[in-house]
């Protein structure tokens, strides 16, 4: 039988620190900037799906509650990039929403 381990709460508290740091909302919000580059909207297709790190924060962008810089508008569809699938979803930047 496998005996379950109890990590210490330091190692905890230092895992929760690490995923906030990697897709926390100012991760995901920096993120997406560099996706929108100037444009004022971006597609599910622009978001550069080439990895796992690329693809969780593309969910994660598309589970925003609506308080970030950009709103998100539904479309018909899902895109596939290789083996990643996402709806098809317009960004539209909107500064100070």
């Amino acid at each position: 039988m496998l005996e379950e381990e109890n990590p210490d709460e330091a190692a905890l508290q230092e895992l929760h620190a690490m995923l906030h740091a990697r897709y926390g909302k100012s991760a995901v919000e920096a993120y997406m900037r560099q996706r929108f580059g100037e444009a004022e909207i971006c597609y599910s297709k622009d978001l550069g799906l080439e990895d796992d790190h690329a693809y969780i924060m593309s969910l994660l962008a598309a589970l925003e509650d609506g308080s970030g810089f950009y709103r998100i508008e539904p479309l018909p569809g899902i895109y596939k990039s290789g083996t990643y699938t996402m709806p098809q979803l317009r960004f539209v930047r909107g500064e100070g929403k």
